[in-house]
């Protein structure tokens, strides 16, 4: 019972810095040019995005949580004309970290102006983390003889509309 307590608080505690390293994240890529998304190749890391991985990982690492190798991750782009970039860490066991970056997100919202209501398209960046948590009780469950699901990812967003 104390274990499974203790591994329940430590997931709520990882989960807590899961959403402010996506957050820390999607802070910094809004502040940042998108001139460099549009030169280069598919595969690429500009380097606006890699600086976002970067402050992503220095998060992860300052509050002592594994980055699973995230800087040495693989990297993919959706498209040429998506300003999206996936990458996919595999330094956990049982699971990948996987960072998605996309600098062109767009959502709407509706603002007061002048006599009535006027809907506007905002730009702006959408950090998504997927983090692996490994669990304690998966090494008790095994030692009594049982199993019982090693990880769960843990899943953040954050959006931060483009300053630029």
């Amino acid at each position: 019972m104390f274990v499974a307590t203790y591994d329940f608080g430590q997931a709520f505690n990882v989960k807590q810095k899961v959403v402010a390293a996506a957050r820390e994240g999607a802070r910094f890529a809004a502040n940042q040019s998108t001139s460099d998304l549009t030169t280069g190749t598919t595969t690429a890391c500009p380097e606006s995005i890699c600086a976002v991985r970067d402050v992503v990982q220095a998060y992860l690492v300052n509050s002592n949580i594994s980055d699973c190798g995230l800087t040495s991750a693989l990297i993919a782009r959706g498209s040429a004309t998506q300003w999206t970039w996936t990458f996919t860490a595999s330094g956990c066991a049982g699971a990948n970290l996987v960072l998605t970056i996309n600098r062109g997100n767009t959502y709407t919202t509706t603002v007061p102006s002048g006599a009535g209501n006027v809907t506007m398209t905002v730009e702006s960046t959408k950090v998504t983390l997927a983090y692996p948590y490994q669990w304690h009780i998966n090494r008790v469950m095994q030692m009594l003889g049982g199993s019982y699901g090693a990880t769960t990812t843990i899943t953040a967003n954050s959006v931060m509309q483009n300053m630029n």
